[in-house]
């Protein structure tokens, strides 16, 4: 019987190709109240192949991974306390046309068809079954606000309904310093946090417009020449 509040997401293949034995890959969402977020399981054969001493990445971070699709390192499990960077585990992703290979630090081995790995991870990063309605506000907001650049060159990072009630936090990065900007929704809706976040864009655009030196009655618009 599958736990509740698990959602799976598998696709199988044959059991070999060209010889080499193929391994079928999945993917299952838990919450994780350890790091009040959720975790991406890791399936194979149907089974949890990250064990009981890990937990597994938050959704949204797991899959904007590009070595998921272009190979290089990747970051699969992380430890019990929750916190990426504390006892990390990572998969070097080798793929080629045939097949994805994972090589873990143990040198140990993982081959799968390159057609069954892409479409269960493009089933799996397109299914939002697993998410409650905080997380639908955060992942719909942080879609409004990617991009977004304010006046003193803080880029938007993420956002954020579970730090505060109410709340949709929003974090923006420079040189390595963090800014945090609180915006309010009504906590239950996500039409709420996207309203609040497209609120927050048009006010950045009028204090851009703001901003700009406007032109001289005699230039229409066009920079003087230089004095003589």
């Amino acid at each position: 019987m599958r736990p509740r509040g698990v959602t799976l997401v598998m696709l199988k293949t044959s059991s070999y190709t060209r010889d080499v034995p193929l391994h079928n890959i999945g993917f299952a969402f838990t919450p994780s109240l350890a790091s009040n977020d959720h975790q991406v399981r890791i399936l194979v054969d149907e089974k949890d192949w990250l064990g009981d001493s890990l937990l597994g990445i938050d959704p949204p971070e797991f899959f904007a991974q590009l070595a998921l699709t272009i190979g290089g390192e990747l970051l699969v499990g992380r430890c019990e306390c929750g916190c990426v960077g504390c006892d990390d585990m990572t998969v070097q992703v080798v793929r080629n046309q045939d097949a994805v290979k994972w090589i873990d630090c143990r040198d140990s081995e993982l081959t799968f068809s390159t057609a069954q790995y892409d479409l269960a991870m493009h089933r799996a990063k397109n299914d939002f079954a697993w998410e409650s309605p905080n997380r639908t506000a955060e992942r719909r907001a942080a879609k409004i606000l990617n991009g977004i650049v304010l006046p003193d060159g803080f880029s938007f990072q993420w956002a954020s309904t579970r730090i505060r009630d109410s709340v949709l936090t929003l974090s923006f990065l420079r040189d390595g310093v963090q800014k945090i900007v609180d915006l309010v929704w009504d906590g239950v809706r996500p039409e709420s946090a996207c309203a609040s976040a497209t609120t927050f864009v048009a006010q950045l655009g009028e204090q851009s417009h703001a901003l700009e030196p406007a032109a001289g009655p005699d230039t229409d618009g066009k920079s003087l020449p230089p004095a003589q």
